[in-house]
């Protein structure tokens, strides 16, 4: 209303040839926010922008966060955005070929395990995993771990993963069907009652509190320095 500048950022090292303003920023529910947000083009790169125009910065709301080629003849390349999906695109062709929704908070990592098997890790905790045939990429199996999933890596036969996240923890997965994969358990005690519930203490140091009757892990964490727990006691809330 008054023509004062709002914002500025620094010049991209393509040049922009056109630029379309595109209303607000939705939320995860679909609606407007009160950033806006806007589209530039320009040597055949594409970038989607999102501005606060209270503050006057500027913010990619899509940017290409991991990469992986497929496995053995490298036909496809895979690569994790900000916005919490991942594309396919075709080498031979230099054509996107697919995109797929898998997680909220970007993903930050991506792994081909086989030439079937496509393995990637999300900002919120997510890991999931996909078959791969040529352009269909398949949904197979999804897990949730603590904090942000910074990394994942495959053993050499594919048949393990190892993926560290950004609340120190390393979690051991197989890779067909994203199961953890447990050292050996050397302790479980049930409160003194209850038949649904009980904890038990692994060698790798870490105590876990299990729900019978799925058999899902309700609450973990990981001993001290001390060494790894050889007992436990579970009274209550109490471990």
């Amino acid at each position: 209303s008054n023509g004062y500048i709002v914002g500025s950022v620094a010049m991209l090292p393509e040049s922009i040839n056109s630029m379309k303003w595109g209303g607000f920023v939705k939320d995860i529910k679909g609606r407007d926010t009160s950033k806006y947000q806007f589209a530039t083009s320009g040597s055949k790169v594409i970038y989607l922008w999102k501005l606060d125009a209270k503050t006057g910065t500027f913010e990619r709301i899509r940017q290409y966060l991991c990469l992986s080629f497929s496995k053995n003849r490298e036909d496809y390349l895979f690569a994790g955005t900000s916005s919490g999906d991942f594309c396919a695109f075709q080498i031979k062709n230099k054509l996107l070929s697919s995109i797929t929704n898998v997680c909220a908070l970007g993903i930050t990592s991506i792994v081909s395990v086989t030439p079937e098997l496509l393995v990637v890790g999300g900002g919120d905790g997510t890991v999931a995993s996909f078959h791969v045939d040529g352009h269909v990429i398949t949904a197979l199996a999804k897990i949730s771990l603590p904090g942000a999933v910074n990394s994942i890596s495959c053993s050499l036969d594919g048949v393990q993963l190892l993926t560290a996240t950004d609340r120190g923890f390393v979690h051991r997965l197989k890779s067909s069907d994203l199961v953890s994969v447990l050292d050996s358990v050397v302790f479980i005690a049930y409160p003194d009652g209850i038949s649904d519930k009980f904890a038990s203490c692994s060698e790798d140091g870490t105590i876990r509190r299990w729900d019978v009757n799925d058999y899902v892990v309700e609450g973990r964490c990981v001993g001290n320095s001390a060494g790894s727990p050889l007992c436990l006691v579970y009274a209550d809330e109490v471990l």
